[in-house]
């Protein structure tokens, strides 16, 4: 499968594109490194062509309407001028360390959990009434 990762030289993209080539796929790392600018929508035409699949994960912390959201906006337009049936996702870590979940908090001390014996531990932290998604968004949250 031919595989596009917008961000694909950043933190989360370049994960994304070692798994994948891990797991046997063609892929293609796109950033400005390479060409493709989604500000501006350059060089997507030309790196979209012929992708079964794309994974959006670049992002900006300078510019998150023009690179984040516009940028999606982009690709998908792309695709459609050049009427390809690719699949789209979207991923980001934007934000992950103020999400109000045991698992991404912070620790400054070993989780007791891991003080306990092996035979009692849990592998996903503590167990948490949180549920998620949540069913109303986070106070400020878009919800566009």
């Amino acid at each position: 499968m031919r595989i596009i990762v917008t961000g694909g030289s950043g933190d989360l993209g370049g994960r994304v594109v070692h798994e994948l080539r891990a797991r046997g796929h063609e892929v293609v790392a796109a950033s400005r490194r390479s060409g493709v600018d989604l500000a501006t929508g350059d060089g997507l035409d030309a790196v979209l062509d012929g992708a079964d699949a794309v994974i959006h994960s670049a992002s900006s912390q300078t510019k998150p309407q023009t690179v984040d959201v516009a940028g999606a906006r982009r690709i998908g337009e792309s695709l459609r001028r050049i009427g390809s049936p690719a699949q789209v996702v979207s991923i980001s870590i934007v934000g992950s360390d103020r999400v109000p979940m045991p698992t991404t908090a912070p620790r400054s001390t070993p989780s007791a959990s891991w003080r306990r014996p092996a035979s009692r531990r849990r592998c996903c932290g503590p167990r948490s009434s949180t549920r998620w998604p949540p069913s109303s968004p986070r106070p400020g949250a878009s919800v566009h």
